[in-house]
C-alpha cells in the first residue's frame, strides 16, 4: 500500500582515495523498495582523480547494482555486482610482449553492511563497509578488498493535499 513515490530512494556515495595523489569515487544511487525490509536498485560509479599528471589513466566508471536487506537499528546487507573501465597496468594483462597497460571491463562484486543515521529532517546519512569478494586476475580498481564509504539518502514523500 506504499505509494510509487515514496518506494523510489535516490542517494549517491562517496569514496575518497590517498595513494599518493587524490581519488574520489562518486556513486549515485536510485533504490527501490521491494518491501519496508528488501530494496534493490542500480546507479553509476565514476572516479574523478584531482592531482595526477594523467587523470585518464584513474579514470574508472561503469554501472553498479545494488540489493540490500535491512536488518536492524539502522543496519543493512548489501550486496553490489559491477562492471568497471578501468587502467589494467602490463603486469595484470596476460599477453606476453606487452608493454604498454590497456583500459579494460573488470567485474567486482561486493558484500558489507550499511549504517543508516539521521543528518537532518529527511536526510539519511550512511556509512558502509564492504568486502571485495570477486577480483578476477587482481585487476579490480580498487586498491584494498575492504573499502570504506560515506553517502547521503534522500526519501522521497508524496505530497498531501
Amino acid at each position: 500500500g506504499t505509494p510509487f513515490i515514496e518506494r523510489i530512494v535516490p542517494g549517491i556515495t562517496f569514496q575518497i582515495y590517498n595513494q599518493g595523489h587524490f581519488l574520489l569515487d562518486v556513486n549515485p544511487v536510485v533504490l527501490y523498495r521491494i518491501t519496508p525490509r528488501l530494496s534493490a536498485g542500480a546507479g553509476w560509479v565514476e572516479r574523478v582523480a584531482f592531482d595526477k599528471p594523467n587523470p585518464n589513466m584513474e579514470r574508472v566508471y561503469g554501472p553498479r547494482t545494488v540489493f540490500q536487506l535491512s536488518w536492524t537499528k539502522g543496519f543493512t546487507f548489501r550486496f553490489q555486482p559491477e562492471l568497471l573501465n578501468t587502467f589494467v597496468p602490463p603486469q595484470l594483462i596476460p599477453t606476453p610482449g606487452v608493454t604498454e597497460g590497456q583500459r579494460e571491463w573488470v567485474w567486482s562484486v561486493l558484500v558489507g553492511m550499511k549504517k543508516e543515521f539521521t543528518v537532518y529532517k529527511k536526510i539519511k546519512g550512511n556509512t558502509e563497509v564492504m568486502y571485495n569478494l570477486y577480483n578476477p586476475e587482481s585487476k579490480s580498481p580498487y586498491a584494498d578488498r575492504l573499502v570504506v564509504r560515506f553517502g547521503f539518502e534522500f526519501p522521497m514523500k508524496r505530497k498531501r493535499r
